[in-house]
């Protein structure tokens, strides 16, 4: 009676009881969820597998999975990646369903919420399916990469799973390189304008696929793609514009450059005739001489042309400057003698306003 009197007074704290119950209750269930783990994995190594009727492993299995996967215990996502490889290896007919429950969880993360724990498990359960048995069809591929992978970078947890997603990247644009050109263009449409941390990461994953780009697909992305390269190059963040540097630093990346110097010069050279004069970075600005001579080799005819005409233009523009200047000036100096006007107009009248009232007075 006492005990359950006190259960009730309002005088005794039970919040230290309460949280040790919750406490052991948290760790009982964890303690269930591996021991069920456990033995589902024990079932899935089963010797005797081949005795076992495929209908035991149904949707539901991994509907649950996929729940266990948003475990914010970094331990159960482990475990419960674990046993989606294996239901995935050893049950072909489920592989498309389990690919397209992914693909769910992967658009409900973009369109709904990025409250969604186990990315990272996700796509290291895919880059791993992609290294083993890339089975996809090339319309799935192209889904994957433009409607799923691509949105996925604009969000703020990026960071968190971009390493395995990246890999994920290259193997599917291995086997489908037609698409290459379309998700870098995806790519660049949604760079990143304030985080200069997010750049990085773009600019290491394109680096990656520029070095085994073909020829075509090359050409599809050159301009858009070098407009952002120049941009980055003038970034005022160091490491962004080395990374964008480092394009130069690939054999196959500068063999695509120099076939087709006479798209990317006229693009490059504005940027690269600024920031060899004026980044605050001395590596910079010597890592951007060095490229501009490169530049000059390659094709010293365009070059030479680029460079008069480039400062013909800056002498055009220090002109229309300077002849705006001297128009303000001119602006500035008759709204000053006009208020120079004005303001003996208005002693002249206060003086006769004042004659005036001395004459009404007399």
């Amino acid at each position: 009676m006492s005990d359950s009197l006190a259960i009730v007074n309002p005088d005794s704290p039970p919040k230290e009881k309460l949280d040790i119950d919750i406490v052991s209750k948290d760790q009982e269930d964890l303690a269930k969820r591996q021991l069920t783990f456990e033995l589902f994995s024990r079932f899935l190594e089963c010797t005797d597998y081949d005795m076992i009727e495929k209908r035991e492993i149904d949707q539901m299995i991994i509907v649950k999975l996929l729940e266990s996967l948003d475990s914010k215990d970094a331990g159960e996502r482990e475990f419960t990646k674990i046993l989606l490889r294996r239901i995935y290896f050893k049950f072909d007919p489920l592989r498309p369903y389990i690919r397209h429950e992914i693909n769910n969880v992967f658009y409900r993360f973009i369109h709904e919420t990025e409250n969604i724990n186990g990315m990272t498990e996700l796509m290291e359960f895919l880059n791993e399916v992609f290294r083993k048995c890339n089975d996809l069809p090339n319309d799935e591929q192209k889904n994957l990469l433009i409607k799923i992978i691509v949105p996925l970078h604009k969000a703020q947890s990026l960071i968190t799973y971009f390493i395995p997603m990246m890999k994920c990247t290259l193997l599917l644009l291995h086997g489908n390189s037609k698409v290459m050109g379309d998700y870098i263009n995806g790519l660049l449409k949604i760079w990143p304008m304030v985080s200069s941390e997010k750049e990085m990461m773009f600019l290491d994953e394109i680096y990656k696929i520029m070095e085994k780009i073909g020829k075509e697909e090359f050409e599809q992305i050159q301009l858009p793609m070098f407009r952002r390269i120049a941009k980055c190059l003038a970034s005022p963040h160091m490491s962004v514009a080395e990374r964008a540097l480092r394009m130069w630093s690939h054999q196959n990346i500068v063999a695509h450059i120099i076939s087709n110097n006479e798209v990317i010069l006229p693009v490059m050279f504005p940027t690269l005739y600024q920031v060899s004069k004026e980044h605050w970075s001395d590596e910079v600005r010597d890592l951007v001489y060095s490229i501009t001579k490169l530049f000059l080799k390659m094709n010293e005819k365009l070059f030479n042309e680029l460079n008069k005409n480039f400062k013909s233009e800056r002498e055009k523009e220090k002109a229309l400057e300077l002849e705006r200047e001297e128009r303000w000036n001119k602006v500035m100096e008759m709204q000053s003698n006009r208020s120079q006007c004005l303001s003996v107009d208005i002693d002249l009248n206060s003086g006769l306003v004042d004659h005036l009232k001395e004459l009404v007075i007399d």
